[in-house]
C-alpha cells in the first residue's frame, strides 16, 4: 500500500512540474519577444535569448537574401508559442509572437 501511495505522489509531482514548466516557458517567451524591438542590435537579442532558462533559437534565411530570421522556441511548451524575429544581420526589422494551435 505504501508503494502505491509513493507512486501516486511521484506522478502528481511530475504532472505538477510539467504544467509549471509549460506555463513558465510561455510567460518567458512572451516576455522575451516583447523585449525585442525594431532597430535593436542582434548581439543584444542573442544575449537576451541565451540568458533565458527555457528558450533556444534557430537562424534561417534564403541564400543571397539580406533578410534573415530567428525562430525562438521552447521545448517546454512544445513549440506552440514561438517568437519570430526578422533581421538584416545587424539589427531587428520586426518581431512577432506566434501561437500555433
Amino acid at each position: 500500500m505504501q508503494i502505491k501511495k509513493l507512486i501516486v505522489l511521484l506522478m502528481l509531482i511530475y504532472v505538477g512540474y510539467f504544467f509549471y514548466s509549460w506555463k513558465s516557458s510561455i510567460e518567458e517567451i512572451k516576455l522575451v519577444c516583447g523585449e525585442i524591438q525594431k532597430g535593436q542590435s542582434m548581439q543584444e537579442v542573442i544575449e537576451i535569448i541565451e540568458s533565458s532558462n527555457y528558450l533556444r533559437h534557430k537562424e534561417s534565411g534564403a541564400k543571397g537574401s539580406n533578410i534573415k530570421y530567428i525562430t525562438i522556441v521552447s521545448n517546454a511548451n512544445m513549440g506552440r508559442y514561438t517568437c519570430n524575429v526578422e533581421h538584416d544581420g545587424e539589427v531587428v526589422i520586426k518581431s512577432r509572437l506566434t501561437y500555433l494551435d
